[in-house]
């Protein structure tokens, strides 16, 4: 039901983001393409995805339920995947897809990195366990041309890329999940320079890697304590004499994710290399564990298009009351709720996954020549940073989130027989409970999307007023429809961050009652305490993270009507920010109905905003962007 012989070229939604990727910003950081070349890298880019997308929609999806019920094997500390896993993974490395986005230099072609996301979401049609295993060749490429030059990874790069070898992060312990700070693993130097690692790792994605990225305490506990004391080492499976210098101890047992090597790791002794300075591993950690994120996004986003493409096959073939289920009004609007839903996390992906192509391709730029390094490609450098920094927890708990209830939904949609093996829905929703969880809780990734929003706004209040103003006098002047529906969303977002703030600073409120607008500022920073509870903003930055994220796939989608080059691509993008926003803009209404009727007892009274609001709009330097 639903087949299809290519998985890119099915979908005219996903055909639009690629054709319509910035290539041109893009290119300017990858020099390994000459102008004479650069014409035709869409071209090529496109070639590569569609031949990739036929190998996985005839090949591969046919087999996808039967991998899902096999299992990878430990037998005296060797790992062997499982049979269909391994197969599928050669064959992609036959066609190039582990070498799309590596740089040629070492074997690769030299494709940005959206390429390997749009693989990623191609292979979670199949079966997420797929994907995920992908995921790990595509991010181990990515960190080892990102260290290459601390250590010599070209040899390493070039089996990467041709599908031979992989890596691993290695940063959970049974005492550290969430928060890194318990780790206990502990790095010491020896004679050589090198260092030794001794510890243990466990719900290791992909254990088995020749290659482990290992989180690991070097520094004293009493002068760099909790993070601080963190260093990231690059700890080699194999030694150079061929022994053995992990122990695979074990695998785990899960409800879902057979397929997939997640394994327990014993470091004992174990030779490592340092990558970057002492005390850096966090930091650097961060890096990695960004992309992880955009990468598992992709694939709940794989995973929403299949859960939609089955459900609306079904309701089309499916007759009850004389007309296919898919025209009884509820059905309608479950397709319609998923349809959207898709198209917008679509949107919001792309526009993340530019900012971290863009953030990577100029660290590398840097790096490679240090000449270059000047004030303007810092400030390019700084923008797409803070860009990804923003979107990726966005986009990791929209997307994931949203995968969890389609493929529920999705289930409903077909009744009885979506509880039935026959359709796959039930290991596609089995295996959605986990992306939550994965790379970083649904919970971490909104706490920090509130730290980094209410960061901004302590550290210019007075541009926070300004804009509540705006978004107030623009709700009145704008004519636009979408646009006044997209103001709606960004004044429930104010609403929220005002509510936050106002508890955070509930002891400054009568000295900011009698504090002009003029001296706001000064006595914002004076009246702020850091350490101050954030208890309000803590137990809703869930709700406050669905608004963010509703919010920010709004403005892309209206972002995208101008960057369509037809009118026939323009109308189609305003129909989709259309349904969109119709959907949202009363989602977003109800979180925030919800959130005042929960704190209704709790929040201080909104009295000085008001007079604020009335000097803003007094000044007549100040103006309104509309």
């Amino acid at each position: 039901m639903g087949s299809s012989d290519n998985f890119f070229t099915d979908d005219k939604d996903l055909i639009f983001h690629v054709q319509h990727y910035p290539w041109s910003e893009l290119l300017k950081f990858m020099p390994s393409w000459s102008k004479e070349d650069a014409s035709s890298l869409p071209a090529d880019a496109y070639a590569v995805l569609e031949s990739i997308g036929t190998l996985i929609a005839k090949e591969f999806d046919p087999l996808g339920p039967e991998l899902s019920e096999q299992n990878p094997t430990l037998s005296n500390g060797k790992v062997q995947q499982a049979p269909l896993m391994e197969k599928m993974l050669s064959a992609l490395a036959e066609l190039g897809a582990m070498s799309a986005t590596g740089s040629p230099d070492w074997g690769g072609m030299g494709l940005p990195l959206m390429i390997g996301h749009v693989i990623l979401q191609q292979l979670a049609r199949v079966d997420i366990t797929l994907a995920n295993v992908f995921a790990y060749y595509f991010g181990s490429l990515k960190i080892c041309e990102q260290f290459h030059g601390v250590r010599d990874f070209s040899a390493i790069i070039a089996k990467i890329a041709a599908g031979q070898e992989l890596g691993a992060m290695a940063l959970t312990e049974p005492q550290a999940g969430s928060d890194l700070s318990q780790i206990r693993t502990r790095a010491t130097p020896t004679a050589d320079a090198n260092w030794q690692i001794r510890g243990q790792k466990t719900w290791i994605t992909c254990g088995h890697g020749q290659h482990h990225f290992v989180l690991a305490r070097s520094c004293d506990e009493q002068t760099a304590p909790g993070l601080r004391g963190l260093s990231l080492f690059y700890v080699p499976a194999a030694r150079a004499d061929g022994t053995r210098n992990i122990e695979v101890t074990s695998l785990e047992k899960k409800i879902g994710h057979h397929p997939v090597v997640t394994a327990a790791i014993h470091y004992d002794d174990s030779t490592a290399y340092l990558l970057g300075k002492e005390g850096e591993g966090f930091s650097l950690m961060l890096h990695l564990m960004n992309h992880a994120r955009i990468s598992t996004a992709s694939m709940a986003l794989g995973g929403c298009e299949k859960v939609l493409r089955t459900a609306t096959a079904y309701a089309k073939e499916r007759q009850t009351m004389g007309q296919p289920i898919a025209e009884h009004p509820m059905i309608a609007d479950y397709l319609q709720d998923m349809t959207v839903t898709t198209q917008g996390l679509r949107a919001m992906l792309f526009e993340c996954i530019f900012h971290e192509d863009m953030e990577f391709r100029i660290r590398l730029q840097i790096k490679n020549s240090p000449d270059a390094k000047n004030a303007e490609l810092n400030k390019a450098l700084n923008h797409h940073a803070w860009q990804a920094r923003l979107l990726t927890p966005l986009v990791k708990y929209f997307a994931t989130e949203e995968f969890v209830r389609m493929s529920r939904m999705a289930i409903q949609i077909l009744g009885g027989v979506g509880y039935m093996k026959e359709y796959g829905l039930g290991r596609f929703h089995q295996d959605s409970l986990l992306l939550p969880i994965y790379e970083g809780t649904s919970q971490i990734q909104s706490l920090m999307v509130l730290k980094d929003r209410l960061k901004k706004v302590f550290r210019a209040p007075t541009l926070f007023v300004q804009e509540m103003a705006r978004v107030q006098y623009s709700l009145i002047s704008e004519l636009d429809p979408l646009q006044r529906k997209l103001l709606r969303m960004r004044h429930v977002y104010t609403q929220f961050v005002q509510a936050f703030i106002l508890e955070a600073l509930s002891d400054q409120m009568k000295a900011l009652a009698r504090t002009s607008f003029m001296n706001l500022s000064t006595a914002w920073k004076e009246g702020w305490d850091p350490k101050k509870s954030l208890n309000l903003g803590l137990k809703h930055a869930e709700r406050f993270t669905k608004v963010v994220s509703y919010l920010s796939t709004g403005e892309i989608l209206l972002k995208r009507i101008d960057q369509a080059s037809t009118k026939e691509d323009q109308d189609q993008r305003r129909a989709i920010a259309t349904r969109f926003l119709h959907f949202y803009e009363v989602r977003s209404r109800n979180i925030l109905e919800e959130f005042k009727n929960d704190t209704k007892s709790s929040l201080s009274p909104i009295t000085f905003v008001p007079k604020i609001l009335s000097q803003a709009s007094s000044l007549k330097r100040f103006r309104f962007k509309t």
